[in-house]
């Protein structure tokens, strides 16, 4: 064959090869847009188990136990590591967690629980009836102090069959379900501790639970304090998270806090302040802002039997006329606050505190000079040798110390001499508040069930280690209290409980009711599905934290579930 030849067929041969290239090219187009297409019309973005994020809590953990937590770290971190016979479900109402059914008996005195056999602690270990009966008997000693204590006192709680707990009420209480989402401990793991040494185990702070986390890993100081803890998801019971690891940083204060979310150290920060969120401004351009009005109520409590002064109506009126909400959510708040005018939350629905008349503080004067209160040449007023003064005691939280300096140059103007006492937050319970050591307490009270008001100005809750810390006693108030726990079915006679308890309690004047802050929660852009709704603590924006997620796939729907 000559030469001539074999050109012309190699030309023939990348003619066609330059035609099937094409042809090939167009097929992955066309299959690139068909996929596409197929992509957007049929597969399903759904997450994926993957993913972490860091948090800043202010305050190093203490008890890291359901009995005993109270701080907000110790709240939150409870939380995370564990879980209760029920949990709450995002709808409303509850489902079951440790439990396989839960029932109650028409007149809701008595509520029976089955645990699900399959749940296990973080170690492998199964949770057993002894578990929960074991919890259950901590909180319901006073000598463990836990929190609970006054809504299970008068509970029994004793052991069916195999499997069952009865949880038996003296009165019908329809909302007790609340009570069984109490993180359930290991008696395995506490039996040999004594109720003496409980508070002061090492347990406390390495906790093992049921919860939707588990402790990894445990950093500290180098004043040997934990710095932070990794957890990680645990799957073995019902609820299974999607984020697989969160690193908890803990930091002295609130500024330290923030230091570290401004230069990127924490990915989220909750707690903030209408303030620091301005300043802040630049740091959020990758976070979400979520904020909720809270169900806890800001008061200024008296306490009679230290201060004598509190005895006399006219000067709890004279207080509570001078005392202006309004002005405080402005000036401290930047309006990310609301006024409540009673006991109940304004986002509550049973709210009909009726908003105060404003007086002027000459007609204020006027009204304290005819009730013998005079004014003294040192600008305070007297009655008796009695000088018009008190002392405030407040949590040492940046808006709260505010809040009590605005009280007390709204007071200046009717020549009541006010001093500040800042306690560290993690201690006003235990030094302050249980022992009923203060002439007023700016506290907030979360009520968000008859249970919550019941425990706050019944009666029989006066004496630690009730939370009555007002000392407030009306057999009026005691009477509607027992009627809202013990009968709910008559909705319109409920409603008008509601309404009078809160004209009572308001009428009496025990505290001087303020406000119902916002919680503002900083969280990066890439988390999802964090919504929540109205919240009782700033823990609960942990609740479902099981539903969050970062990264997500594509599938068909025939693949999920």
């Amino acid at each position: 064959m000559d030469t001539h030849s074999i050109t012309q067929i190699l030309k023939q041969i990348f003619k066609y090869r330059k035609r099937r290239s094409l042809y090939l090219a167009a097929f992955l187009i066309i299959s690139f847009v068909t996929v596409g297409s197929f992509s957007s019309n049929y597969l399903v973005s759904v997450p994926v188990q993957s993913g972490s994020f860091s948090e800043g809590l202010v305050g190093y953990p203490r008890f890291v136990n359901p009995v005993l937590a109270q701080s907000q770290t110790d709240r939150d971190m409870t939380q995370l590591l564990f879980s209760g016979l029920l949990s709450r479900k995002v709808t409303g109402g509850y489902k079951n967690s440790l439990a396989s059914n839960y029932t109650t008996n028409d007149e809701f005195t008595e509520h029976k629980v089955t645990l699900d056999t399959n749940s296990k602690f973080h170690d492998g270990s199964p949770v057993t009836v002894e578990d929960i009966l074991f919890t259950y008997s901590l909180i319901q000693d006073p000598l463990i102090k836990s929190p609970y204590f006054a809504r299970l006192n008068n509970v029994n709680i004793s052991q069916e069959g195999e499997n069952t707990i009865v949880f038996t009420t003296e009165t019908s209480n329809e909302n007790f379900a609340e009570n069984l989402t109490i993180g359930i401990l290991s008696q395995d793991e506490w039996s040999n501790i004594s109720r003496e040494e409980f508070p002061f185990a090492e347990k406390n702070i390495s906790p093992i639970g049921t919860g939707p986390y588990f402790i990894d890993s445990v950093s500290r100081d180098r004043e040997q304090r934990i710095s932070s803890y990794v957890l990680s998801a645990y799957r073995d019971n019902k609820i299974e998270p999607f984020i697989e690891a969160i690193e908890i940083k803990f930091f002295p204060d609130q500024q330290s806090a923030l230091s570290a979310f401004e230069s990127g150290l924490i990915d989220n920060m909750a707690n903030i302040s209408a303030q620091e969120l301005l300043l802040l401004d630049k740091t959020l351009d990758q976070k979400n802002i979520l904020t909720s009005p809270l169900s806890r109520v800001f008061s200024l409590f008296f306490n009679e039997k230290t201060n004598p002064i509190f005895e006399d109506r006219d000067v709890r009126t004279a207080i509570n006329n001078a005392i202006d909400p309004s002005d405080i959510i402005g000036r401290i708040f930047f309006s990310r606050a609301q006024v409540a005018n009673g006991p109940l939350p304004k986002i509550s629905d049973y709210y009909t505190a009726e908003s105060r008349d404003e007086i002027t503080a000459a007609e204020i004067n006027k009204q304290l000079d005819d009730a013998g209160w005079t004014l003294q040449e040192n600008n305070i007023r007297s009655k008796d040798e009695v000088e018009l003064s008190f002392t405030i005691h407040t949590p040492d939280v940046a808006e709260l110390v505010k809040t009590s300096e605005l009280i007390k140059e709204q007071l200046s103007a009717i020549n009541v001499a006010v001093e500040i006492i800042a306690v560290d937050e993690n201690e006003i319970i235990n030094s302050v508040i249980r022992r009923r050591d203060f002439e007023t307490l700016l506290f907030g009270q979360i009520i968000n069930d008859p249970q919550q008001l019941h425990a706050f100005w019944h009666s029989s809750g006066i004496e630690d280690p009730g939370v009555n810390i007002a000392g407030y006693n009306n057999k009026t108030v005691d009477a509607i209290l027992e009627r809202l726990i013990s009968d709910s079915s008559d909705t319109s006679k409920v409603q008008q409980d509601y309404k009078n308890l809160q004209q009572e309690i308001t009428d009496d004047i025990p505290a001087v009711f303020m406000f119902s802050p916002d919680f503002i929660y900083a969280i990066d852009k890439s988390i999802q599905n964090t919504a929540f709704d109205d919240l009782e603590f700033a823990t609960d924006r942990f609740r479902y934290i099981e539903n969050w997620y970062i990264d997500t796939e594509l599938l068909l729907p025939y693949f999920i579930n």
